[in-house]
């Protein structure tokens, strides 16, 4: 078999294969997000945790958001209702304020969707420039992975005790305390003695903290209309305030630290989980499941009240920051989270694609567009009428205007490099009556197609590999 057919056979194999690869896995499984372009949150409601971490030298900063009240609009409903999470530190090793609508900036990419986005725009591009594949671009909304925005309603945790307390913040209709137990019981029926009503189970949750130099944070509201004034709440009714009050706590802590066993009181309600970190994360265990990772370009002004939050610094931007998200059973949110400072080995590379991708792209069209035109060249032209090596090359480059910048370059070049003699030839059998063509291009330009789409789409599948 000659070297020219084996060619032919080769690409022929491999463009099909090559062309549905990098679509493979596009639409696999489910992106949650909370705004329609990035997390960014103004108002939580009563099945929704949110809590935003920076941790900085051994000290964890997060702001919790604190939302009390039910639909109903009674006022027993709200004075009545307790906060409590637990902190892994002793109780002088933690500070307490209250604060009001906190929000990180929201104007980060999500690094996973931009990559894949970007996959998609190479693979559309590519498809384009060759002009008759177009119909093939009919179904890429069918290969982008589908996402799904979760609206909740917000928790407010029931629990309330014979205790020590250490520290004490009252502001804004709220009041805040930093406590320690003896024993489960006890940190029970201090929660109970504040109107919280909450199940004989929970003293076993919190018993699993007795013991191991864990602290609470218990908070409950003080002043009911102060706190419905601060909220800008109608008619009592949470579900319409225009503000979010919060926790801010600062401890000592080994690791970053977020608690989840409490929620498990609440049974079969399905709680989301949202957690912000300013840095990129690991489960301190491993992994990155339920992480995703967005990328801040632009810096932006800290307010003077939330430097403290962010290590101290005036401006936050350029960087990486973590969300973590969960919507399940409260019932199956047995365990605590443990994070550490880290990231994904992918991660740098992904941003590295994310800001050089045009470059990129540009490059490997052009290189691939000379590339495939001096091998379609070799491939249907005889020795003979085959253009030099260099026109070949040049022809490659009205690639760039598209196959149909193509096609008119290379028709005037191939007509060109015809010898006389098949010219006259040519001619003289028209006058004859036969119809005949002794003009290749067609062919040059399908396989030319077809051998700069299976190098394009496959350098797409290769990055893939590499990008994920």
């Amino acid at each position: 078999m000659s070297t020219q057919n084996t060619i032919k056979i080769s690409i022929c194999c491999l463009v099909p294969l090559v062309i549905t690869l990098p679509f493979m896995g596009f639409s696999d499984g489910v992106l949650f997000k909370t705004t329609k372009d990035s997390p960014y949150l103004s108002l939580v409601r009563e099945n929704k945790q949110v809590a935003y971490i920076n941790y900085e030298e051994g000290i964890q900063h997060m702001i919790i958001s604190v939302v009390a009240g039910f639909e109903s609009g009674k006022e027993e409903d709200i004075k009545d209702t307790v906060w409590i999470f637990p902190l892994p530190a002793k109780p002088e090793d933690v500070s307490i304020d209250i604060v009001k609508d906190f929000k990180m900036f929201h104007e980060g990419i999500n690094i996973g969707n931009k990559v894949m986005e970007n996959m998609r725009w190479w693979a559309g591009l590519t498809f384009t420039s060759q002009v008759f594949p177009t119909p093939l671009l009919l179904l890429f909304p069918l290969l982008r992975p589908r996402s799904m925005e979760l609206k909740g309603s917000g928790i407010s945790l029931d629990v309330s005790s014979n205790i020590t307390e250490y520290m004490s913040v009252q502001k804004m209709g709220l009041i805040t305390k930093v406590i320690t137990a003896t024993d489960g019981n006890a940190l029970y029926d201090y929660i109970k003695e504040r109107g919280a009503d909450i199940p004989e189970e929970a003293k076993k949750t919190f018993q699993a903290y007795i013991g191991k130099h864990y602290s609470f944070v218990v908070t409950w509201i003080e002043n009911l209309d102060e706190y419905l004034k601060n909220i800008g709440s109608i008619n009592k009714k949470i579900g319409y305030s225009n503000h979010t009050l919060q926790v801010y706590v600062k401890f000592k802590t080994d690791e970053i630290y977020y608690p989840m066993l409490l929620t498990s009181l609440y049974g079969q309600e399905i709680i989301e989980i949202s957690l912000y970190f300013t840095k990129p994360v690991v489960f301190s265990s491993g992994g990155e499941k339920n992480l995703s990772y967005f990328y801040l370009k632009n810096k932006h002004k800290v307010s003077p009240e939330y430097t403290s939050f962010y290590g101290g610094k005036e401006y936050y931007g350029n960087c990486v920051y973590t969300l973590y998200t969960q919507v399940n059973y409260a019932s199956d949110m047995k365990n605590d989270l443990w994070f550490k400072i880290g990231k994904p080995n992918n991660l740098d590379r992904n941003i590295s694609f994310i800001r050089y991708f045009w470059i990129l792209f540009i490059l490997c069209y052009v290189l691939f567009s000379v590339i495939s035109s001096f091998l379609a060249g070799h491939i249907v032209f005889v020795k003979e009428i085959r253009p030099s090596h260099k026109r070949l090359l040049m022809l490659g480059l009205f690639n760039c205007l598209t196959l149909i910048g193509l096609v008119f370059a290379g028709n005037r070049i191939f007509r060109k490099d015809i010898p006389v003699e098949l010219t006259e030839l040519e001619s003289e059998l028209k006058k004859q009556g036969f119809t005949i063509s002794i003009n290749s291009g067609r062919k040059f330009y399908i396989w030319f197609s077809f051998i700069f789409m299976f190098f394009m789409l496959g350098s797409a599948f290769i990055l893939r590999k590499f990008l994920f």
